[in-house]
Formats: structure tokens, C-alpha cells, sequence
């Protein structure tokens, strides 16, 4: 039996080697670089104007500004590049529009009066040269990286590719995960069970927990026989890139996972963690596939997916992992030796409330729970102290 530190540790160096594909840009959120992302242009690629009001020539407008300015033209957004001929004078602009040539400052609508086709600057108004203009290539030079390889983007970088010109963009493909119960007592959910019977659940919690992650998996069950878990696991092995299974994996006489896996080849790294609940989780890897086989009680399986697999599935995807450190109400906490993983209701003040259940079976609980605060090793409730928290 290892620590939970130990167990975090061995997970995270087996990482995936992820083949790669071409993708719409427009489907780029959630997705990880493959390539880097650089400019075609310079960012932005002219001179532009970011509030509306009048582009000058600010030299000569230093000598005119308690004057009637005489509006020569409007640049528009969009429109060619204007030039200011007189330069006393000046041109109506609007945000996004390239700045006209001759002209190096703008003056908000909000700082002026306009008054037949002319604009008096209001008292007590500072005006500084240069101000609300983007010049070229203040952002990026063109041919500079703007999006680094293994990024997981998001939305503005949907618009930065779009910007680049990237129509089509090199990414990894999602890891394919397989999703495994086991077990004779499970049905259908569509079926009544019988009274030794229950309906399958874990395989549906963790098929929700990996959409909320981003990635659609496949859905499998198998009975406690060793020829079909064979015959099934070997299956899998071939075609996924992870498999993450649900039961068979304790000491119970009909819980044939570890061996059928270490009779197709997986190497087991580890068996048992010093945790409760999902002491027994197993984990292992043949080539480039990973094995997390979870128990088959589901606050136990929700537990290890939160605390172990959800962290190494960021690592793959190129996401950063998100601690949470909350405190905790008044309680006694549990003096086991043992690293305790505690169902918990959050509240406005980022504390908890422990949720004491029933055991790792109390599946009802998590109807009230936001996730699970993690506890050391008989740890000592501490008023103000901070404790991690993995959120469902």
C-alpha cells in the first residue's frame, strides 16, 4: 500500500503520446496545440484608432487648440486610409479604423463639441500625443508566435487563430477512453432489479465527469467471468487509449481484475492506496495505454477520479489543474492513519460543511455534496486552516 502522494506521482509520469489532426478553427476551444499559432501580419497591422472622436496632427494642433478645428473627412472602420490635407484641421475616426495619414493623435467624442462641421476642444482638457492610437506591431510582429504549441485554448484563442488566418489548426486528438463496469448484481437502468440486483450508476457518473472534461467516452460492462474479461479487456487494450474501470478490483474471490490485466500484459504499478474511501484502486499501463481500475462503491470511485485521474487527464490536454483550499466548520475529524477524503457542501464564505454519510456506498449523499475536502493523516481541526478541496 503506497500514499496518496506516491500514487500522484506514478500517475502523472505516465503520460499519453496522442496522435495528431487537422480542426476547423471554430472548434479549437477545449482542444490542445499541436503547432504554434504565429502572425501573418503585424498585430495590429496599421496604425489604429481605439476611441471615436478626431484624429490630429498633434504639432500643429498645439498651436490651433482654442480654435474652431474644421472636420476635412470621417475615417471609418473598414474604409481605405484617409490623408489629413490641411494640417490644421482634422478627421472624424471611428474605433477599429486606421489612423489618416498626417494625423497621430485622437480626441474622444467626450473631450470635444462639434458644431458646423467643427470641433472645439472642451476646458480644462488633457491632450498628450500619441493618445488613443495602437501602433503597428505593438502587439506582435509578424512571424512572431502568438499561441505556443501544447496550449489548451479557449475562446480568445479560437479568435486569435481566426485573426492569423489559421482556417484549419494542428491539434492533439482527444485521448479515447473507455469507460468499464463490472459485475453479475448490475442491470440496465431501464430494467426493475431484482432484490440481490442494483442498476448500473458508476459508469454514468464518470461518462458525466469526463463530457464535464471535455472528452466523450465509450460505455462498457462485464460480468465477473474471467473468459469475458478477457476476452473484453484484450479488446479494449487494442483500441483506447485509456481504460477506466469500475469494480474487481478488491479481495474478494470473483475480483479477477488485477490478474486478468497482469495476464494481458499490463504492468501494474500500483495496488492500494492508504487513503479511505478507494483504498483498493489499481493502476497500470501496457505501452502507450493506462489502466485506472476504481472501487466499485461509488463515493470511492468518485473520489479516486477526482483526486487522481481527473489531474492526470488535465496534464494530457495541456490544462492547468485548479486547486481549491477551503476551511472547514468546527467537526472532529477522522483519526485513522489513514489519508480521509470527506464529502463536503461548500458556502458563501469558502468554507465547508463535512457531509458525514454512511460509507463509500452512500451514494445518495453526494446529492448534497459540491466535492471532497482531502485530510492528512489524522489531522486536527484547525479554525483557520486550509484544506484542499476537489470539486465535482
Amino acid at each position: 500500500m503506497i500514499s496518496v502522494e506516491k500514487a500522484v506521482q506514478i500517475i502523472q509520469q505516465n503520460t499519453l503520446v496522442l496522435s495528431t489532426e487537422h480542426i476547423s478553427f471554430q472548434q479549437l476551444a477545449g482542444r490542445r496545440l499541436a503547432e504554434s499559432i504565429v502572425t501573418d501580419t503585424d498585430l495590429p497591422p496599421f496604425n489604429r484608432v481605439t476611441m471615436d472622436g478626431i484624429a490630429v496632427n498633434f504639432q500643429a494642433f498645439q498651436a490651433i487648440r482654442n480654435q474652431s478645428i474644421v472636420i476635412e473627412n470621417l475615417q471609418a472602420a473598414g474604409q481605405p486610409q484617409l490623408q489629413l490635407h490641411n494640417a490644421s484641421c482634422c478627421i472624424e475616426v471611428m474605433t477599429g479604423a486606421i489612423l489618416p495619414l498626417s494625423c497621430d493623435t485622437v480626441i474622444r467624442y467626450e473631450d470635444i463639441n462639434i458644431e458646423n462641421n467643427c470641433a472645439h476642444i472642451l476646458p480644462n482638457v488633457l491632450i498628450k500625443a500619441g493618445q488613443n492610437v495602437q501602433l503597428q506591431g505593438i502587439e506582435k510582429t509578424k512571424g512572431a508566435e502568438v499561441i505556443a504549441i501544447g496550449t489548451s485554448c479557449h475562446a480568445g484563442h479560437v479568435a486569435i487563430a481566426a485573426s492569423c488566418g489559421y482556417e484549419k489548426v494542428l491539434v492533439y486528438k482527444q485521448p479515447k477512453i473507455a469507460v468499464v463496469s463490472t459485475g453479475d448484481e448490475l442491470v440496465e437502468v431501464s430494467e426493475t432489479p431484482l432484490p440481490h440486483q442494483i442498476r448500473r450508476s458508476n459508469a454514468f457518473a464518470f461518462e458525466a465527469l469526463l463530457k464535464q472534461d471535455g472528452i466523450e467516452a465509450q460505455l462498457f460492462h462485464f460480468q465477473d467471468d474471467l473468459l469475458q474479461l478477457e476476452i473484453g479487456l484484450n479488446a479494449l487494450l487494442l483500441n483506447f487509449d485509456c481504460i477506466l474501470m469500475s469494480g474487481g478490483v478488491s479481495k474478494g474471490k470473483l475480483d479477477f481484475v488485477p490478474e486478468i490485466l497482469k495476464k494481458l500484459g499490463v504492468d501494474e504499478q500500483f495496488h492500494r492506496i492508504a487513503q479511505k474511501p478507494g483504498k483498493p484502486m489499481w493502476f497500470g499501463a501496457k505501452d502507450n495505454v493506462k489502466v485506472f481500475a476504481f472501487p466499485g462503491n461509488p463515493v470511492s470511485g468518485m473520489v479516486c477520479y477526482l483526486r487522481y485521474f481527473r489531474p492526470w487527464l488535465n496534464l494530457q490536454l495541456g490544462k492547468k489543474q485548479e486547486q481549491k483550499w477551503v476551511t472547514v466548520t468546527p467537526c472532529n475529524l477522522p483519526q485513522n492513519g489513514l489519508t480521509n477524503f470527506v464529502a463536503a457542501q461548500l458556502n458563501t464564505q469558502n468554507t465547508v460543511d463535512l457531509l458525514a454519510g454512511k460509507g463509500s456506498g452512500d451514494f445518495a449523499n453526494l446529492s448534497l455534496a459540491d466535492g471532497f475536502i482531502e485530510l492528512e493523516p489524522n489531522a486536527i481541526f484547525e479554525q483557520n486552516g486550509l484544506y484542499r478541496f476537489w470539486k465535482l
